[in-house]
């Protein structure tokens, strides 16, 4: 079981980078100068659309990750720079094997992260709605 502070910490991070792409986004598209209601929830809902897919995206990248997808392109890159870098290959050799079973130690949590991008999907919605509404 996690610890309270830690998964609050693991939702808090996210759902505040959310907030800065969710109100850049607004502002970048006239929120300041929205001359009706209708048009406030407009750029709300475009800014938390934005956030939203930028935070599932990145999720779901995350996840991809955590299941081994990139395991052998990012293996096959730290070859190529470990043969120019060091003077004895021969030393230290790691198999493709060796570095995935290492690799899948160490999974990044990614849960909250498309939770809270959902969360912002659905902030979406809910702002697309009262739009058509007013």
């Amino acid at each position: 079981m996690e610890q309270p502070n830690k998964t609050g910490k693991k939702i808090v991070i996210p759902a505040a980078a959310g907030a800065v792409i969710m109100l850049g986004v607004a502002f970048l598209t006239g929120l300041a100068s929205a001359e009706n209601a209708q048009m406030v929830f407009r750029r709300l809902c475009d800014g938390a659309f934005a956030a939203g897919v930028i935070l599932a995206g990145f999720g779901g990248l995350l996840f991809a990750s955590n299941e081994g997808q990139f395991d052998i392109l990012s293996f096959g890159v730290k070859q190529v720079i470990r043969s120019f870098t060091r003077k004895d290959l021969s030393q230290d050799r790691q198999t493709f094997y060796d570095y995935r079973a290492e690799k899948s130690k160490h999974k990044r949590p990614v849960r909250y992260i498309l939770l809270v991008g959902a969360g912002y999907l659905l902030l979406s919605g809910v702002f697309l709605a009262i739009y058509y509404m007013v």
